[in-house]
């Protein structure tokens, strides 16, 4: 008998780990198929090696260094072979390529994180610049220089480290935030305050303001399902993207300078002879293709031709070159192309990785070439 119970006790156990062992197979098979879809380009920033790990790959390599600086923009989906970066250390040979990118980061924080991390002068500095909310006035260089304007990589508690190594997981909590909003971020509702603060308007006009937006963007963006911060400063500023782009105001011209000269100062500074810009343009810049969505979101953009939405990037490019930092805009390279930029969303998809990717290896030869 008890040799009988002690043969199923045996049998349940392998029974258990064979079952066990399958469904860990089918998570990670999920995991990897979940990753070629469309559909995981908006979770683009989980599985994202932190900063730290990232300058310690760097400090492994060999070669001319290239220092990379920016946002989410260039942040996405970093460390794996679609990430724009990525695809330009693959295609370098003999240099080490650093991508220093940090989700809603702004050029104020990508130089204090420069000089918080970087100890040693690289061979190349490359700053990306993205159009659709990085020009802004900044403080001084000095201040911007202190360390704390660069805090260290957030530490998170389980669901946040779990939510970050797992697609699948990740894509759930998304799912599930439609439908429970005790799970919801809360970071839309936060963002259309401190917006409505800045811009000194009532609570009766912000209620007016997101009954005139489409019900459906306003519950995405609550849900996290979309990048709240699209439809919140739709809300609050419905002229910005007209005001700015096509630098009709003072506010925006002062916005404009201020951004140039922090970077030219910036420049300065660091006495490099390879140094250079790249301005990523936001969507309706580069095509018409994502006005309704953005009309959707609260922005105004009727009668907004694509000349104009592109005068800001026009200066900034002739700025910084007359400073003699080199520069390219991506605009001419992604406009060739209909698909480029995540459906819903600002941010490049991985065709858009592509193409970035090409001009960058241009602007690096172009540059150390020298």
């Amino acid at each position: 008998m008890r040799s009988r119970h002690r043969g199923r006790l045996k049998n349940l156990l392998i029974n258990l780990s064979l079952t066990v062992t399958a469904l860990l197979m089918m998570i990670l098979i999920c995991e990897e198929i979940l990753r070629i879809f469309p559909l995981s380009a908006r979770i683009g920033w989980n599985r994202i090696p932190t900063i730290a790990q990232r300058i310690a790959k760097f400090s492994k390599k060999v070669g001319r260094r290239i220092v990379c600086l920016g946002d989410s923009l260039i942040e996405w989906r970093a460390g794996e072979a679609v990430n724009m970066l990525d695809r330009t250390q693959k295609t370098l040979k003999g240099c080490a390529v650093l991508n220093l990118g940090r989700s809603g980061a702004d050029v104020g924080q990508y130089i204090a994180t420069y000089h918080k991390y970087i100890n040693d002068r690289p061979d190349m500095i490359l700053i990306f610049i993205y159009m659709g909310n990085d020009i802004r006035k900044y403080p001084s260089l000095s201040d911007i220089s202190k360390p704390s304007f660069a805090p260290d990589d957030m530490k998170q508690d389980w669901k946040g480290i779990l939510k970050r190594k797992s697609v699948l997981l990740s894509l759930a909590f998304r799912l599930l935030k439609r439908y429970v909003p005790s799970m919801r971020s809360g970071f839309f509702a936060r963002n259309v305050k401190t917006l409505q603060v800045q811009a000194g308007l009532s609570d009766e006009f912000i209620h007016a303001r997101e009954r005139q937006i489409d019900h459906r963007i306003i519950e995405l963006a609550k849900s996290d399902t979309i990048n709240p911060w699209i439809p919140s400063t739709g809300m609050v500023f419905p002229l910005y993207y007209k005001d700015l782009f096509s630098m009709c105001s003072q506010e925006a011209i002062s916005s404009v300078d201020n951004t140039l000269n922090l970077i030219m100062d910036f420049y300065r500074e660091q006495q490099i002879k390879h140094f250079g810009v790249v301005l990523i343009p936001e969507c309706i810049q580069v095509s018409t293709l994502a006005d309704s969505f953005f009309e959707k979101s609260g922005f105004k953009l009727n009668d907004f031709p694509l000349d104009e939405r592109r005068r800001i990037t026009i200066y900034m490019q002739k700025q910084l070159e007359s400073a003699g930092i080199k520069t390219i805009d991506l605009t001419t390279a992604l406009e060739k192309d209909s698909n480029t930029y995540i459906e819903l969303d600002t941010h490049l998809n991985a065709k858009g990785h592509r193409i970035a990717a090409d001009a960058i290896v241009r602007l690096i030869n172009s540059e150390l070439s020298d």
